[in-house]
């Protein structure tokens, strides 16, 4: 959070100059000539990208928030030992087949998703008191669109996971 305030927190010109230079980087991959354009043509480039450069900074790095906030509100592996210790017949059978501690990671999920969209907004209008920013509501939803992207690959990730471990567990109890 503390990065993201700091790239918040730089005015518009030290802003553009990072994009310009992620933007620079990728004229370089996609053309192999880039280096021997005239300086118009590079700078014409660089903001024809430089928004997607943006918006997909903004994706990944809420998306991260989104994840970090998952792992430090526990994360999948808390709460799985007794799934897996000498009482597991009887945590499963308490717990309909693991079905609280699925209901405590959505729990997690939804936490970290409120969490990062909170700090989202909070971080737009911190913008609007630096110098050259203006801070907008279509850019929370960017940054909530990189949440929810994160959210979505963890649901899919846990559900494949618990699947597995309730198929090794029927192997196991034949």
């Amino acid at each position: 959070m503390a990065l993201i305030f700091y790239f918040s927190a730089q005015t518009a010109e030290e802003s553009t100059g990072q994009s310009d230079g992620v933007s620079y980087i990728i004229g370089n991959i996609i053309y192999k000539d880039f280096d021997s354009w005239s300086e118009l043509r590079k700078a014409e480039f660089a903001d024809s990208v430089s928004s997607v450069v943006r918006k997909t900074a903004h994706m990944i790095e809420y998306g991260i928030l989104c994840f970090l906030w998952f792992e430090a509100l526990g994360g999948y592996s808390a709460g799985m030992a007794k799934y897996h210790g000498p009482d597991r017949d009887k945590a499963l059978e308490a717990n309909g087949s693991g079905a609280g501690y699925i209901k405590k990671l959505a729990y997690r999920i939804s936490a970290a998703f409120l969490i990062t969209v909170i700090y989202a907004a909070t971080d737009e209008f911190h913008q609007r008191f630096v110098v050259g920013r203006t801070g907008k509501v279509a850019d929370v939803f960017i940054d909530a669109g990189g949440a929810l992207i994160v959210c979505v690959i963890l649901t899919i990730v846990i559900m494949v996971k618990v699947h597995h471990e309730r198929s090794l567990m029927k192997d196991q109890k034949i």
